[in-house]
């Protein structure tokens, strides 16, 4: 405990004297930025997903940020459980061999598969700018929402399957930014498509909240963007995992 509790000091200690202004963070002009937008979960999302129920889901070291929302900027977003792009559809038992297509769903326009991707010249969402904004005030389900924005001028890939590729990062003793989580990645070849995001449109996701005894500064980080900086607690062994 004496020694959680020096490690915590030196911490404040060294962020406060660390410059909190990262130079690859995206700065949108005062006049662009808009309110962070009214969240509602109507559906109790927490009753669909396992680590939601965790009061401290130390264990979360794999991201797993799903769609909740995705499309047009609104001031008042309905949270779903998941945003599914396709439905499968499930042929007859004598016509199993048959080749069928997924169902479209009001999100298809968002979807691209994997073959026709390899032939698109959309950028890579972690390369283009995306603003990545965040709610600390609002907790759903033990988790804040966060909402990313395409405010480049072209379509891009934000996603793949269902995920998206965030990754919350911390700062560590030597004031050093580390990722405290890792990629998803799916375990097999399945061929999962990628999901576009359009220029002006946004996503929300939701993000668990730790609850450890290492008092730190907290960030998210997609691809070269990043969020800002916001005070939270984890555990210092968040810090021993291997990321792919």
């Amino acid at each position: 405990m004496f020694r959680i509790t020096i490690l915590a000091v030196i911490s404040l200690l060294i962020l406060a004297s660390c410059d909190q202004n990262n130079p690859a963070q995206k700065t949108i002009p005062a006049e662009k930025q808009l309110a962070f937008p009214q969240v509602f979960d109507t559906f109790q999302i927490d009753q669909f997903f396992r680590h939601f129920h965790e009061e401290n889901p130390v264990w979360c070291s794999t991201a797993a940020y799903r769609f909740h929302y995705i499309g047009q900027r609104k001031d008042s977003i309905y949270l779903l459980p998941m945003v599914r792009f396709q439905l499968p559809i499930l042929p007859p038992i004598d016509e199993i061999e048959q080749q069928t297509e997924p169902e479209e769903t009001p999100f298809s326009k968002y979807y691209i598969e994997w073959d026709d991707e390899r032939d698109s010249k959309y950028t890579l969402g972690t390369e283009a700018d995306i603003e990545i904004r965040f709610d600390t005030k609002r907790k759903i389900a033990g988790s804040h929402p966060v909402l990313l924005t395409n405010t480049s001028k072209d379509t891009c890939l934000i996603g793949y399957g269902d995920y998206l590729p965030l990754i919350l990062e911390a700062r560590n003793i030597h004031g050093e930014w580390k990722p405290i989580q890792q990629r998803f990645m799916y375990m097999c070849g399945n061929g999962v498509g990628s999901i576009l995001l359009p220029p002006g449109e946004m996503v929300l996701t939701l993000a668990p909240v730790f609850n450890g005894e290492y008092p730190t500064q907290l960030r998210f980080c997609f691809g070269k963007n990043y969020s800002k900086p916001f005070p939270g607690n984890i555990h210092y062994t968040q810090f021993d995992f291997k990321p792919y």
